[in-house]
């Protein structure tokens, strides 16, 4: 089996989801998801029974999983640099915000 998948915008979106910051990456993901067309599998925060065992979303033929809905955008950028690096192109670096002080 093999997916079609547009390598430039994968390198685009890495970089991208690298100068949000960490506690904003989900809903960066999300609206990613949701405005690309890609997959967004989970359920919402609501009092069930029935909670899923993993959360799963797939942003531009990049698929990711977790157990906790918070581990999704570290998965993602996880899976999305091992389809960069079997692609020869080295994943960017994260950059560090330009507001963080550093001492």
């Amino acid at each position: 089996m093999s997916i079609s998948v547009n390598i430039d915008t994968i390198q685009n979106t890495v970089t991208l989801l690298q100068m949000v910051p960490e506690g904003s990456r989900l809903l960066a993901l999300q609206n990613l998801c949701q405005n690309n067309g890609g997959r967004w599998d989970y359920a919402a925060d609501l009092p069930t029974p029935h909670r899923p065992c993993l959360y799963e979303i797939q942003v531009f033929g990049v698929p990711a999983m977790a157990e906790d809905r918070q581990d999704l955008p570290r998965n993602w950028l996880r899976a999305a640099s091992n389809i960069l690096e079997a692609a020869g192109i080295t994943p960017p670096e994260p950059e560090r915000p330009r507001w963080e002080v550093v001492s």
